[in-house]
């Protein structure tokens, strides 16, 4: 997705995401979140409704091709909204690099703080050898950045006391899927994020991910916004 395609997307986003626009709470007392659709030829699709498989967290959407993976909407949103005022991110969840290499390569101005243990869990894939092997293509993709990537091999809670409250443009949290862990996550790396910043995510149409994610935006009265399935982002800009 190019600027100028990102450019009509973002000015819906910003819509979306001011202090006016409050989460709409039905009367079952879930959070309703809105995707955002770039118009083409004045011709705005049919929203489509989900749930998951519980039933409980409804999101009110409407599908898009503004690409293929998250990294690549994840930089556009950045760019376009110009959140890089601090110059510093994070990427809780790192795995294989790929999400934290194309954001360094496309924001020059970026310092990016990409946290990740590297240890095994019950997801596909995710053995003591896969993540080995994970870490060490990260490592090698990230080492031509310099001193603008600093990776923390750590948990996500272990890796935010070094990092100073209020002082991140952004977060960006893709690590475990369960609830407990996002929630985790969504709350230790809230304070981290400077006013007008975003807190974002991938996976949201996973239950834990949705769940999490939905139960923050109530509490704190945010509105919310996700991306197509293709690509699948959640994001807040604070407060």
């Amino acid at each position: 997705m190019g600027l100028r395609e990102a450019s009509c997307y973002v000015r819906r986003l910003e819509a979306l995401l001011t202090n006016s626009v409050k989460v709409r709470i039905p009367a079952t007392g879930n959070a309703i979140f809105r995707g955002v659709e770039a118009e083409r030829d004045g011709v705005r699709p049919r929203p489509l409704r989900m749930s998951s498989s519980q039933g409980v967290y409804r999101m009110v959407m409407q599908e898009t091709s503004y690409g293929s993976m998250n990294y690549n909407v994840l930089a556009s949103i950045l760019k376009a909204t110009n959140a890089i005022q601090y110059g510093a991110g994070v990427e809780v969840g790192v795995l294989y690099g790929d999400t934290s290499f194309h954001l360094l390569n496309e924001i020059p101005t970026l310092n990016l703080y990409s946290v990740d243990p590297y240890l095994p869990y019950d997801e596909p894939d995710r053995t003591a050898q896969h993540m080995a092997k994970y870490e060490a293509d990260a490592r090698r993709k990230l080492s031509q950045f310099g001193a603008r990537s600093i990776m923390m091999k750590c948990t996500s809670v272990e890796a935010a006391p070094a990092i100073t409250d209020e002082s991140l443009d952004f977060v960006f949290i893709d690590a475990q899927h369960t609830y407990e862990a996002c929630k985790e996550d969504i709350e230790t790396w809230f304070p981290k994020v400077r006013p007008g910043g975003f807190i974002t995510g991938h996976d949201y149409r996973w239950d834990g991910v949705n769940r999490a994610v939905t139960e923050f935006a109530e509490k704190m009265n945010y509105s919310g916004l996700f991306t197509p399935q293709s690509s699948d982002l959640w994001l807040f800009r604070k407060n």
